[in-house]
């Protein structure tokens, strides 16, 4: 019988009628599925290890390139701005140095541009109180008012603006010469020493030359007060009687009234000095180098007692004339006269005002050959203690009794003039 596979009878008779071969090929089977499970395994492991290292390259390649456009990016910019500041250097303009001197300057217009509290009106109501009241009465007398106040509220806003820069701001010229003066003075003493100092050096040639603090010097200032504190040389109530009075015989009166003052002050005021200077008591203690400079010292304060007592005796004489005591002011007696067909007056308005000053002038002589300490001592005639009056305040005396003496007259003129017209009127017809 023939078969399939072609092989003979005898073959087949001759193969086993049963062979192990199911029980191999199963355990093989199973072997080649377990090797060729873990195969696949292997691959999908291998598969997801590839793409998560696939991804990792992948994020590191564009964290790097990132990183590298940052880096380029930094740098492309920063040579750009070089590049835009070295152009921008080479073609600016050097910047304009502003010195010290400059700021300040500056600063000082923008301190006196700014608004200042102006000058309070009674303080300008004061300044123009201050005019005597003939300037006042003048006819231009407003127009000159209002130029002293724009004038006196010019001054003052200079002077706020002035100290107000000098407070607020330092002057670098003055603060560089200062620095210059300081830097060649004495740079270990301080303000505070250097003060001290000097007050010490002034205060022992203050006791060395002028030994204005010697008990002697002290017991001149209180004699001179007690003699001198209501003593005037010409008594106001001599001239401002109730009665009239001749021009001529008050000349004399005052006259003989200063040489009394004159010498009851020299009788009793000087030689108390005189006995006080020259007393050894009282010298104890000085050299007899200094003597010349003590004496020199008590003259000086002799002078300066004696030329106050003439000062309140010209202002208590010019106070007789003051326009506000109508009553205490003084009546002078004159006359009409008839002579020659011709109307006078006597005294004449300039002989008046002539005998006023003359009494003036015999205040102001009077006390002016005092001795000093030396020349009594050496019994010579001069020198003698300067008691002379300021001329500023003789001038304002004169002045002020020549103004009185004409305002108060203008009535008397008048009439006077009325009777000139009537004697005129009568010698034409």
């Amino acid at each position: 019988m023939a078969t399939s596979t072609g092989l003979s009878e005898a073959t087949v008779q001759r193969m086993p009628k049963q062979l192990p071969v199911l029980p191999q090929i199963e355990k093989l089977r199973g072997a080649l599925e377990r090797s060729i499970n873990a195969q696949n395994e292997m691959k999908e492991e291998m598969k997801k290890r590839t793409a998560a290292h696939k991804k990792l390259l992948r994020h590191r390649s564009e964290m790097q390139q990132k990183y590298f456009h940052m880096t380029m990016a930094s740098r492309a910019m920063e040579y750009h701005r070089m590049t835009k500041s070295m152009e921008t250097t080479r073609n600016r303009s050097p910047e304009p140095q502003i010195t010290p001197t400059m700021n300040y300057s500056f600063m000082k217009r923008c301190v006196e541009s700014r608004p200042f509290v102006p000058i309070q009106q009674q303080w300008l109501d004061s300044v123009v109180a201050r005019v005597p009241p003939e300037l006042r009465e003048r006819p231009e007398a407003n127009e000159l008012l209002q130029q002293l106040c724009v004038e006196v509220t010019e001054e003052f806003r200079n002077v706020i603006v002035k100290h107000t820069v000098d407070t607020v701001l330092k002057n670098p010229d003055k603060q560089e010469l200062y620095s210059e003066e300081q830097r060649y003075s004495q740079p270990s003493l301080d303000c505070h020493q250097l003060c001290y100092s000097t007050f010490t050096k002034r205060h022992r040639m203050i006791k060395r030359k002028l030994h204005i603090l010697h008990p002697v010097m002290l017991t001149i200032l209180d004699i001179s007060y007690t003699a001198f504190t209501h003593m005037v040389l010409v008594e106001p109530n001599s001239c401002s009687a109730f009665n009239p009075v001749d021009c001529t015989s008050l000349q004399r009166s005052a006259a003989v009234e200063c040489r009394k003052k004159e010498a009851q002050i020299m009788n009793t005021w000087f030689l108390q000095i005189i006995y006080l200077l020259t007393n050894e008591e009282n010298l104890d203690g000085l050299k007899e180098e200094k003597l010349d400079s003590f004496y020199n010292c008590a003259s000086t304060l002799m002078s300066n007692q004696l030329k106050s007592l003439l000062q309140e005796s010209v202002k208590a004489f010019v106070s007789v004339f003051d326009p506000s005591n109508q009553h205490y002011l003084p009546v002078f007696r004159m006359a009409l006269t008839f002579d020659a067909e011709k109307m006078g007056i006597y005294p004449s308005l300039p002989d008046l005002e002539a005998s006023i000053l003359e009494i003036l002038s015999s205040i102001a002589d009077t006390l002016q050959r005092v001795q000093t300490v030396q020349s009594w001592l050496a019994q010579t005639s001069t020198p003698f203690v300067d008691a002379s009056v300021p001329d500023e305040i003789l001038a304002w005396a004169r002045v002020t009794v020549t103004n009185a003496v004409r305002k108060h007259l203008e009535e008397p003129d008048k009439h006077f003039k009325t009777y000139g017209d009537v004697t005129h009127i009568h010698s034409l017809a």
